[in-house]
């Protein structure tokens, strides 16, 4: 179901995202803090780790957590657009007025999640299996769990994922900076 043929998407890499994937960011399932600057291609290196992901194991799914509605809207036009012309689909949830159990339901159908904390611990709320369906998670700007304001949900929000029927979950924190994280398995 993957669509290889006519449009081939050619990837150019940056010192970094060789390094990168050098490291095992698409050949181990092992989770991994990747520190790369502002604007070096972290979301790129994440958009074929993605793709491996959904195609070695097409009945998982990813999520990727963002802090910020703006970023997951930003992701919505950019990462979402390019991985549907690979075959993959995603849904990208954050605040609204559409119920927490429709947006669950609509979860079951796609590749990728992108999702703010606070509106996925809304769905799981309402839905305590939405952990299930994830084997991935993509934590974009991991820096933000050291903060007092945002990280506070986010760290709680990847402690019920991380406990969720003691399954092993692989999870891929992106930072412009590494936070004082101890242990990230």
């Amino acid at each position: 179901n993957f669509k290889l043929k006519n449009e081939l998407p050619i990837w150019d890499f940056f010192p970094s995202q060789k390094k990168a994937l050098e490291n095992g960011l698409v050949s181990t399932t092992n989770s991994m803090a990747l520190q790369m600057p502002t604007s070096s291609g972290k979301t790129s290196v994440c958009e074929i780790a993605i793709f491996n992901h959904i195609k070695s194991e097409p009945e998982k799914k990813i999520l990727f957590l963002v802090p910020y509605r703006a970023l997951a809207s930003e992701l919505k036009y950019g990462l979402c657009l390019n991985l549907s012309k690979l075959g993959l689909t995603s849904k990208v949830i954050y605040g609204g007025n559409i119920s927490e159990q429709e947006e669950s339901d609509s979860i079951e159908n796609v590749n990728l999640v992108i999702s703010t904390p606070e509106k996925l611990m809304a769905i799981q709320n309402v839905s305590n299996k939405i952990f299930e369906y994830f084997s991935t998670i993509i934590c974009d700007e991991g820096h933000l769990l050291d903060q007092d304001e945002r990280g506070l949900n986010y760290e709680l929000l990847i402690s019920r994922i991380k406990s969720f029927n003691n399954e092993k979950k692989r999870f891929l924190f992106l930072s412009a900076i590494i936070p004082n994280i101890k242990e990230i398995n």
